[in-house]
């Protein structure tokens, strides 16, 4: 009996194995759709918040932004104008329902110590490119449960938009 119980069990796994290797998944339709901020490149270089980078300093221009030690933290909602080199890292620490546009124009970041622009916490972050920019990371980071993991790391929604480019150098892990 115990024979008989075994065949017929092998049988099934057989017939399962079959059933599953003629399995064929076709993808469907994929859609989206954007919000109007989603698409909004619209920027005012003299009410906006400037940020001005040469290695490890900048200059700032309002409030909502502070650079310590190459480290340039926004913490307030609102549109922010990156420029320059900055040796060090972009934050973006506001709350959950605050959405920050971050215009990239012509910046090149390059951080040694964790990722080149790290979104802590936003409702959304978009990045807006002007001109050519570039990110890089470097290859060792001090994580906490597995995160952050990309040169650019937004812990939250994302849009890129704009007519420039990005060049995402990603060497510890993920580019984006």
């Amino acid at each position: 009996m115990k024979v008989f119980s075994f065949i017929t069990l092998l049988i099934y796994i057989l017939a399962a194995d079959l059933v599953v290797s003629e399995l064929t998944l076709t993808a469907g339709p994929v859609t989206c759709s954007y919000k109007k901020k989603d698409l909004d490149e619209d920027y005012n270089s003299n009410s906006d918040i400037n940020i001005k980078c040469s290695g490890t300093s900048c200059t700032i221009s309002g409030s909502g932004a502070t650079v310590s030690n190459g480290v340039v933290t926004i913490s307030a909602a609102g549109t922010y104008i990156v420029a320059g080199s900055l040796n060090g890292q972009l934050r973006i620490e506001v709350t959950k329902n605050d959405y920050i546009h971050i215009i990239l124009n012509r910046a090149t970041i390059s951080s040694s110590s964790s990722p080149a622009i790290y979104g802590i916490a936003a409702d959304k972050v978009t990045i807006t490119l002007v001109g050519n920019s570039k990110l890089s990371d470097t290859t060792n980071y001090t994580v906490v449960d597995e995160e952050p993991d990309a040169c650019l790391f937004i812990d939250n929604d994302l849009v890129i938009n704009g007519s420039g480019s990005v060049s995402v150098t990603g060497n510890y892990s993920d580019a984006i």
